[in-house]
């Protein structure tokens, strides 16, 4: 065995730090119907975390991309209903997100989400809101302390994601682990929701496998890390976010190279 194999092997049974990544996929809907994790719909491929009426108490817990669990767990005020509509337009992943919404009825309190103990960083967050049943409908969404404000989102499906037709994009800076997306008015008697989001941590770098911070954050480190997570089946291991089996192949080490080579933002 050489000394470059020896190495990696060493760093393959090293324990893994703390996984920073904290970008989330969350479809609201029956359960089984969430996109696959393949789809990055408007914004990033992975996971998708399927949940239904969610109760104020207690939080729900959240996986990132990769199903890894996080720190970082969400409850609501306001929402009361799934709305399930079968679009006749929408297909495969993209109805899977779209042809489903957790609504309220805004009678007081408006559809509110509310994330804790999220990594600081600043954060882009994709909110879908089109009605599946109606394409006259509109739903006012915001997320505090974010740019731009309060944004108008509805319309009938374009083929495709179209803003502000299916969703609307804000960026807000996270300094206290939490974050709030909302979809409606405080005592308006409308109703409002939301078919799922994304919450995008501008930082996070993929090949940056061990979360490290120190420069280089890139590192012989992060290949004994996805060596790790490889051997253990890890959904993080699935680079090329391939479906057909076997999802972790050879191609995922050429993806993982690749994205190495590209660097973090």
């Amino acid at each position: 065995m050489n000394r470059t194999a020896a190495a990696l092997l060493a760093l393959a049974a090293a324990p893994l730090a703390p996984a920073a990544a904290q970008s989330i996929n969350i479809d609201f809907g029956t359960p089984g119907t969430a996109p696959s994790s393949s789809y990055a719909g408007a914004g990033r491929a992975g996971v998708w975390n399927a949940l239904g009426v969610i109760p104020t108490s207690p939080p729900q817990p959240l996986v990132g991309l990769w199903g890894q669990p996080l720190a970082a767990t969400i409850y609501n005020l306001g929402g009361s209903d799934l709305l399930a509509f079968d679009h006749p337009a929408t297909t495969g992943d993209d109805a899977a997100l779209m042809d489903d919404m957790f609504i309220s009825y805004n009678n007081p309190v408006d559809l509110c989400l509310y994330f804790q103990n999220l990594q600081n960083g600043t954060y882009e967050v994709v909110v879908y809101a089109m009605s599946p049943d109606s394409a006259a409908h509109q739903n006012r969404i915001r997320v505090d302390f974010s740019a731009p404000g309060p944004t108008w989102v509805g319309g009938d499906w374009p083929g495709e994601h179209h803003e502000p037709t299916t969703y609307s994009r804000h960026t807000v800076a996270v300094t206290d682990g939490r974050l709030f997306p909302h979809s409606g008015q405080f005592n308006a008697n409308y109703r409002s929701g939301i078919n799922g989001l994304q919450l995008i941590l501008l930082s996070e770098c993929y090949a940056n496998c061990d979360a490290s911070t120190q420069p280089p954050t890139l590192n012989v480190q992060d290949f004994g890390c996805f060596l790790t997570r490889y051997a253990a089946g890890e959904a993080y291991a699935n680079c090329d976010g391939s479906t057909q089996a076997p999802v972790l192949n050879v191609s995922d080490f050429g993806c993982f190279l690749t994205r190495y080579a590209a660097g973090c933002p």
